[in-house]
């Protein structure tokens, strides 16, 4: 041990003063003796040589492995401090001149280009359910809340991309650290709640629109275990470490859950709703007796959810080595980035199945030459089901659980004044309610009366 330590003070002693680094007598006393004991690594890489001033910086700053170990050696053998200033000393002596791995602009842009398509869509959202309704229901609030959780989520990604989190942890001070730290575990709590926000919203979007019995009941079911699944898996997150605090400060000895299983299941439960919501909609529109083309676009337009299970996929993909890395600052950046795609493509799916009354008054502007076409065609029926907001009932056969669309609409001079003045007919149902039907490229919405 005492020649390692001597080979250690004469390697920096040699390299510091051949660098050029004139307050050698300082750094050397500020170098923690716990350190000593990592000398041996830069030997046996073969960083140490008479020619220090030209083997060491090559040797040392260029290799990124090494700088690992190194860097791990010091978090094994001091504290928190102690590694600092020992990792310090390489990186902003040895080092200086040459540029550090970074990653945080990266993690920056991908943010900023995802939030703001993502609140493009809550708007577009917000402007189509206006031409329906002015009054807000569940699945609206539920999307209010998912809208509102991204605003800290976002801040906090850009707030620590711009300490740290995309660099390698030894180039980073240790008092970012501890803070980069401390708001991913805050990140972490709001990631749950906003994703299962999203979630709630497109299921109760379900309870809205549809009202077979039975399908209701799925739903319902659903909601009630993906509320209690996202409570569970919310106080598990929260006490994944006891005490809280060591979650940020590594070096204080605490009991700590296994974080990969954590992850691991929390996603493959994701997919597995993310599959469930979609199908649920898909099973229940392949039993209603509509048409080829109505059936295949409502089919297209409820199984847009599809777009997060694909998100959570790929996302697996970057969480194999999750709990495993000692450089999580570097390490997850590819994991925050697809956490936020997930996360934002969930709100996105949750508008898009409120946007088809915007579409209606979109799409024929833009593509007017598409709608003449219909319209000049030997079988208009097709025309009419994607008039502007038209609304058409008919009775349901006994028994089913669905909704029937009768090829042509009863009325076909209805105004578009009438539309946004939520005007609609009614049909009596087997059950003795009644059902407001409205279908179309505008929305569908199906609410049982008295």
């Amino acid at each position: 041990m005492l020649v390692t330590k001597i080979l250690f003070l004469a390697f920096l002693n040699i390299g510091l003063t051949q660098a050029g680094i004139s307050d050698l007598p300082h750094l050397l006393a500020e170098v923690p003796s716990c350190s000593h004991q990592c000398a041996s690594i830069l030997a046996t890489a073969g960083c140490i040589t008479p020619d220090l001033a030209n083997t060491l910086p090559r040797c040392f700053c260029l290799n990124n492995s090494l700088q690992r170990e190194l860097a791990i050696c010091f978090e094994g053998v001091c504290s928190d401090r102690e590694s600092a200033v020992a990792s310090s000393i390489f990186h902003d002596q040895v080092c200086v001149g040459y540029p550090a791995q970074l990653r945080s602009n990266e993690i920056i842009l991908n943010t900023a280009i995802q939030v703001s398509v993502t609140l493009g869509f809550v708007v577009l959202r917000i402007i189509s359910r206006r031409m329906v309704t002015t009054e807000l229901d569940w699945d609206d609030w539920a999307v209010l809340i998912a809208t509102i959780l991204t605003a800290p989520i976002t801040a906090i990604v850009i707030f620590n991309a711009n300490h740290g989190f995309g660099k390698h942890f030894w180039d980073i001070p240790t008092k970012d650290i501890y803070l980069i730290r401390k708001l991913y575990y805050v990140c972490q709590l709001l990631y749950v709640l906003n994703l299962a926000s999203a979630k709630f919203s497109i299921l109760f979007l379900y309870r809205r629109v549809f009202v077979g019995t039975r399908f209701l009941l799925i739903v319902k079911i659903t909601i009630i275990f993906m509320a209690l699944y996202t409570f569970a898996f919310l106080m598990v997150v929260s006490f994944q470490c006891i005490p809280i605090y060591s979650i940020w400060t590594a070096s204080t000895p605490a009991k700590c859950i296994n974080t990969k299983a954590l992850v691991y299941t929390g996603a493959a439960l994701s997919i597995v709703e993310d599959l469930v919501i979609m199908f649920l909609p898909v099973i229940e529109l392949k039993g209603l007796n509509l048409d080829k083309k109505k059936k295949v676009g409502l089919t297209i337009l409820f199984a847009s959810g599809s777009l997060a299970c694909v998100t959570s996929m790929v996302r697996l993909k970057y969480i194999v080595n999750y709990g495993n890395s000692v450089d999580s600052t570097w390490d997850n950046v590819d994991v925050v980035i697809w956490s936020n795609i997930e996360t934002y493509a969930a709100l996105i799916c949750a508008c898009l199945v409120c946007m088809r009354p915007l579409w209606i008054r979109v799409l024929p502007r833009m593509f007017p030459s598409l709608v003449r076409k219909y319209r000049n065609s030997a079988t208009p029926r097709p025309v009419e089901s994607w008039r502007l907001g038209e609304r058409f009932v008919a009775k349901l056969p006994h028994g089913q659980h669905g909704l029937k669309l009768p090829d042509e609409p009863q009325r076909h001079d209805q105004s578009e004044q009438e539309v946004a003045s939520g005007s609609a007919k009614e049909s009596t149902l087997d059950d003795g309610t009644t059902s407001e039907i409205v279908v179309g490229i505008g929305s569908i919405e199906i609410q049982k009366g008295n």
